[in-house]
């Protein structure tokens, strides 16, 4: 079990992780990110797989952006009424601002969340799977 936190996120590979489910709590400024990822698979069927979660608690603000590729819109979104991520394609981390860009899990525009403040952490687990 791999534990996250500001200081050693950037070590952290998401690309390719999937997430299931986002929760928030716009009151208590806290938000939890749902991981999971199939990493591989060998001849005798074993599959390695991941999963975890990220917490970010007593953020300032978050910002969320939605890009159309299509249409060549953009569009702010409010925390109230965010379209949930799908998965993660990169994150970005600062001394104070956390970046998460991945596509929307409903519409699959490009979804860009800044969090400024909080605390980050979390955890990471590998299980292997046979059969």
């Amino acid at each position: 079990m791999k534990t996250i936190n500001r200081n050693n996120i950037k070590a952290t590979k998401f690309v390719g992780f999937i997430i299931p489910n986002m929760t928030s709590d716009k009151d208590s400024k806290s938000l939890r990110i749902e991981l999971s990822k199939r990493v591989g698979q060998s001849a005798r069927k074993w599959i390695e797989e991941e999963s975890g979660y990220i917490d970010i608690n007593q953020y300032d603000a978050i910002h969320v952006t939605s890009y159309n590729l299509r249409s060549k819109t953009t569009q702010t979104l409010s925390e109230d009424d965010y379209e949930q991520l799908g998965e993660i394609s990169e994150l970005d981390i600062s001394d104070n601002q956390l970046v998460i860009r991945g596509f929307s899990k409903k519409t699959f525009y490009w979804l860009e969340f800044v969090i400024t403040g909080g605390r980050v952490n979390g955890q990471i687990s590998k299980n292997l799977e046979c059969c």
